[in-house]
């Protein structure tokens, strides 16, 4: 088999990370929580690196995986309102959302607030398409995207100034100790911001966003190493509602320790100790407040039995807990995952099984799988069949809100089926995709009887997906070239009418090309129509994007960004603004 099992799984330097056209083996973690490369992975994969990140020099995390294909983002406003991830035509509480393989969702809402992520904090990311629950447990529906935190090398900072009175400053550090490093970094950002809802107080909505990230690791021995990640963010936003004019507070934490534990050179045991908390404070008509906790610990141990065969296996361990101004009937539930992964490489032919069980505190348990069978068509072509299923757990709105909640909810289950196949064509790496989703037991609110003023969700929904994805990234003559393309068709199971903020099309293309000290890029977006909530119907939008960045020295370089150069009137949430045509000048340092 091509993988070959390491003691710095989830540390291997961001150079290994970084997708070149003509890297056929770049290594990849996510997909079964030990390393694989691309080309032996059974599921689409996509690898966002830091190099990319500098070329697009993006001002949020979803404006990064807006240009992903078969990922919509619906942002309720600007930089610091509400957006939701929908990833192939699921719900945006369907993909599951990892910093350095910790959970972030919120347990009230489900969902993952990626506007408190930071882009100059990230190393990479690592977005897997399809089910994963066999790997993971719950959420994994759509897919799983796992952000790594920033390995900073010397000393960088970064000072931004932009539209609507954008600010930003970012500072990293990284310094090695003996056989070990660490990494800090400060981000600090405002602005004014635009007015986000029509037809309510005309004002402009602003945000101020504070973060920091410490990360590192350090060897005790030759067979044992420790690893650590401590991430803080804090935000205010101003928000529109249709009822008053709202301010909000977001506080974000992680805590996470690691080991990592060489048995021999084939047998890796990883241990994970960590805390997500979310906490979120309303100042409407009254405070409000949400606070959620998960404590999560995890064991996986990875064995490469022979040179075709790789053994994985561990067991998750999650509390929850809820903190808020409203009373719950429940505030605390402990979920249990256990599960295997197996890996086998027979000449031409890998397969891959997977299968989990999760124990939920007060509902049903549920075992997920996943089968996989590769076949090499050539040492540069594979196709593949894959076969999963996932599901998602109800949360504590869900189940114990006090105006509604219903605690005889199951769990939402899907199955997929996919067929990929991926090319190396030596200056670029292309994949492609067709796939169908069926999901089951969708809650949706719904009256307790016919014709019933009380109302609370129940499983009474499904959905039927079927979609097409290509994706290729290539390196022609000294320019960089990403192009991908995704129909997602997501129908309501019981009407037939398409999901809400779901675009049918997708197009998206970026190239670079360096010119001695000059570098040039642009990136086009295209979504197509997509529905709202009550039948409204969004238009579809072009994105146009520009940037030049110029390094004045080995130290200094100065960028400046165009976004929405079109100046394109669209919405991805019915009657909430977006940013019309804007511009970011950056000047960095880096010793």
């Amino acid at each position: 088999m091509k993988t070959q099992l390491s003691l710095i799984a989830l540390t291997v330097s961001a150079a290994n990370f970084q997708l070149h056209a003509n890297d056929w083996e770049t290594i990849t973690v996510t997909g079964t929580r030990t390393e694989q490369s691309v080309s032996d992975s059974l599921a689409i994969t996509k690898i966002i690196s830091r190099q990319d990140i500098e070329l697009i020099k993006p001002n949020s995390l979803p404006e990064l995986l807006n240009q992903v294909a078969g990922i919509d983002i619906s942002q309720q406003g600007g930089r610091g309102q509400n957006a939701s991830v929908f990833t192939r035509g699921t719900n945006s509480n369907h993909t599951l959302v990892l910093v350095d393989g910790v959970r972030i969702s919120s347990a009230t809402l489900g969902s993952t607030n990626v506007q408190m992520i930071s882009p100059s904090q990230i190393e990479r990311i690592e977005i897997v398409k399809g089910p994963r629950a066999a790997i993971w447990g719950s959420d994994a529906i759509g897919g799983v995207i796992q952000i790594f935190t920033r390995k900073a090398e010397g000393i960088a900072a970064t000072a931004t100034v932009g539209s609507d009175n954008f600010q930003q400053l970012t500072a990293t550090v990284g310094f090695e100790h003996g056989e070990g490093a660490s990494s800090f970094s400060l981000s600090k950002e405002q602005t004014d911001g635009f007015d986000v809802l029509n037809d309510v107080e005309p004002d402009d909505d602003g945000y101020e966003h504070l973060s920091f990230t410490a990360t590192g690791f350090q060897p005790l021995s030759e067979q044992l190493r420790v690893n650590y990640l401590l991430q803080v963010a804090q935000s205010d936003n101003d928000y529109d509602s249709a009822f008053w004019n709202n301010q909000s507070e977001k506080d974000n934490h992680i805590l996470a320790l690691g080991l990592d534990y060489t048995i021999s050179e084939h047998h890796n045991v990883q241990f994970k100790a960590s805390q997500a908390q979310d906490k979120n404070l309303d100042f409407g008509v009254a405070e409000d407040l949400y606070e959620t906790t998960r404590k999560q610990v995890s064991v996986v141990s990875a064995n490469q039995i022979n040179e075709g065969v790789v053994l994985t296996g561990g067991i998750d361990f999650q509390q929850e807990n809820i903190d808020t101004s409203s009373t719950y009937t429940n505030e605390s539930r402990n979920i249990v995952g256990v599960f295997a992964h197996g890996q086998y490489q027979l000449e031409q032919y890998n397969l891959e099984v997977a299968l989990r069980h999760d124990e939920v505190e007060g509902i049903e348990s549920e075992t997920t799988y996943n089968l996989g069978v590769g076949y090499d068509l050539s040492k540069f072509s594979n196709i593949a069949l894959s076969h999963g299923t996932g599901f998602k757990t109800p949360t504590f709105n869900d189940l114990y809100y006090p105006f509604g909640g219903n605690d005889q909810l199951i769990s939402e289950t899907s199955t997929t089926t996919e067929i990929i196949y991926k090319h190396n064509f030596l200056i670029a790496v292309a994949q492609a995709s067709v796939y169908t989703t069926e999901i089951d037991n969708l809650i949706a609110w719904a009256p307790t009887e016919e014709g019933s003023s009380v109302w609370m969700p129940f499983n009474i929904n499904s959905a039927e997906i079927t979609g097409a994805e290509f994706d290729l990234r290539a390196n022609y003559l000294g320019y960089e070239h990403n192009l991908n393309f995704a129909y997602t068709d997501s129908e309501d199971g019981t009407t037939g009418e398409q999901l809400i903020r779901r675009a049918k099309q997708h197009v998206n293309y970026s190239v670079n090309k360096s010119f001695k000290d000059v570098t040039l890029g642009v990136n086009y977006s295209y979504k197509g129509k997509r529905l709202d909530s009550g039948g409204i119907e969004l238009d579809a939008y072009s994105l146009l994007n520009v940037i030049a960045l110029y390094e004045i020295s080995s130290s200094f370089s100065i960028d400046l960004k165009l976004t929405n150069v079109l100046d394109e009137d669209y919405q991805t949430a019915a009657n909430y603004n977006t940013q019309g045509q804007a511009f970011y000048l950056g000047v960095s340092y880096q010793q």
